[in-house]
């Protein structure tokens, strides 16, 4: 599951600026394909990150609401880990590859685009909001729940060939875990996030299991 260590050196960064979020897009162009690279796993065991990404590499992304994963890559402070000189001790997460499908462009976070004057239609609305929840659904279906639902973890892309309208993907796995697993009963007091979460999992002190019912609270917050 883990990319080779050259695999980022004949791709180009690009920085997005995003609202209050950052995207970072690889592009191969070699191949002409577009990477989004996913914030690093902080609180996911090893063994849990490659089981996830074996189920993304062959997930359809307009049928799950799910992007492709093209692999993990390992990450230093500096950047990818390119050569074998990078130490266990410089390698600071792992991250989700993502293949962005060749025709959907402008990558924008929700939080952008409800922070716009535009006015979405209302079908347009709908179809944004089944698509989370078929997201959520999915990472559900498969074991899994994802701790940072929030308007900056889902991703909206636009059809550039049939101009069918906004299409949206749940990303940012940075903090997910097996809904069976242990959980880490470590908050924090930052309000934004807090407004997403459960009452029973808000604030710096919880005693309470994350569970699936708290990832519905937060898609709830999200379409509210």
């Amino acid at each position: 599951m883990f990319l080779p260590q050259n695999f980022f050196a004949n791709t180009h960064y690009t920085r997005l600026e995003s609202g209050p979020s950052v995207l970072g897009v690889w592009f191969d162009a070699k191949t002409e394909t577009r990477y989004l690279i996913d914030q690093p796993s902080n609180t996911s065991t090893l063994p849990d990150v490659c089981k996830l990404a074996k189920i993304f590499k062959r997930v359809e992304p307009l049928e799950f609401g799910i992007l492709a994963c093209k692999g993990v890559a390992k990450f230093t402070t500096d950047g990818p880990a390119t050569t074998s000189k990078a130490t266990s001790a410089s390698v600071s997460a792992s991250r989700f590859l993502f293949t962005i499908p060749s025709n959907l462009a402008e990558p924008q976070y929700l939080r952008t685009l409800i922070s716009w004057p535009y006015n979405y239609a209302l079908d347009e609305r709908f179809s944004i909001s089944k698509q989370a929840a078929k997201a959520v659904m999915f990472i559900h279906s498969v074991g899994f729940v994802h701790n940072n639902i929030r308007l900056e973890t889902i991703l909206i892309l636009r059809d550039q060939e049939s101009r069918s309208g906004p299409q949206a993907f749940l990303t940012r796995f940075q903090s997910f875990r097996l809904a069976g697993g242990l959980t880490l009963y470590q908050g924090d007091d930052e309000w934004e996030k807090n407004l997403y979460r459960h009452p029973k999992r808000q604030g710096v002190s919880l005693d309470t299991v994350y569970s699936m019912q708290h990832n519905i609270y937060s898609l709830g917050v999200c379409l509210l």
